[in-house]
C-alpha cells in the first residue's frame, strides 16, 4: 500500500500518513529506504507488516492490531461491498463494526477512578468541626447548638432518649433514620 491507499484505509490525510512514515523510517530500514527512494510519480509500495507499522506510529498499537486483523480476515470496509451477502451477514458485519467502533472508544476514553460519596454522618461531623474552627467556638458548643436545634425542629430529647438505650445520640438519630434530617438542621445551623 502506497501513503495515499493508507490514508484512505485509516480515513486521515495523506500528509498524516507522509508524518507517521517519517517516526517509522527509525524503527524499520526496509521502510526508510522504501521512502527515500520513493518520487511523487513512484510512490513507495508497502507490505502488509510496513503498513501496520507505520498506522501503529500514527493511531497506536490497538489500532494498528485491529488493521492487521481486517487484513488477515479480508473483512470489507464497507457495507456497499458485502451487498450480495444475505441479510443475516450484512447485520452480522455492522455488529462487529460496531464492536470495534466501541473497543477503540473505551481504549480512548480516560478511565476515572471510582470515589466514593462521602455519606450523610461524616458530613455532619465535617460541617461541625468547620464550623467549630472557622468561629473558634468549642467543638462541644457546636453539637449543643445541633442538637438543640434538632429537640426544637422534631420535638424530642434526642439526647435523653440516646441516654436511656445506652447510645451516643448522633448513633440514635441514624439507627431512627433521620440522619438526612439531621444533616439539613446541622448546615442551617453551622452555615
Amino acid at each position: 500500500m502506497n501513503t495515499k491507499e493508507i490514508s484512505l484505509a485509516v480515513n486521515k490525510t495523506e500528509r498524516s500518513v507522509q508524518r507517521w512514515v517519517k517516526k517509522a523510517n527509525d524503527k524499520s530500514s526496509s521502510i526508510n529506504d522504501k521512502s527515500s527512494s520513493s518520487t511523487s510519480t513512484s510512490p513507495a509500495d508497502y507490505n502488509l507488516e510496513e503498513t501496520i507499522l507505520i498506522i501503529e506510529q500514527g493511531l497506536g498499537k490497538n489500532a494498528a492490531d485491529m488493521f492487521r486483523i481486517n487484513a488477515g480476515n479480508n473483512i470489507p470496509v464497507t457495507l456497499e461491498s458485502v451487498e450480495d451477502n444475505s441479510r443475516l451477514d450484512r447485520i452480522e458485519m455492522m455488529l462487529e463494526k460496531l464492536i470495534m467502533f466501541n473497543s477503540e472508544q473505551v481504549v480512548h476514553q480516560k478511565q476515572i477512578p471510582f470515589v466514593p460519596e462521602i455519606d450523610n454522618r461524616t458530613q455532619i461531623v465535617k460541617i461541625a468541626r468547620d464550623h467549630s474552627e472557622r468561629t473558634a467556638m468549642p467543638y462541644s458548643s457546636v453539637w449543643n447548638m445541633i442538637y438543640t436545634e434538632m429537640n426544637y425542629t422534631f420535638h424530642k430529647n434526642f439526647r435523653l432518649l440516646a441516654e436511656n438505650r445506652n447510645m451516643k445520640p448522633l448513633d440514635y438519630i441514624e439507627n431512627k433514620g433521620m440522619i438526612d434530617e439531621m444533616l439539613v438542621v446541622t448546615k442551617r445551623v453551622c452555615e
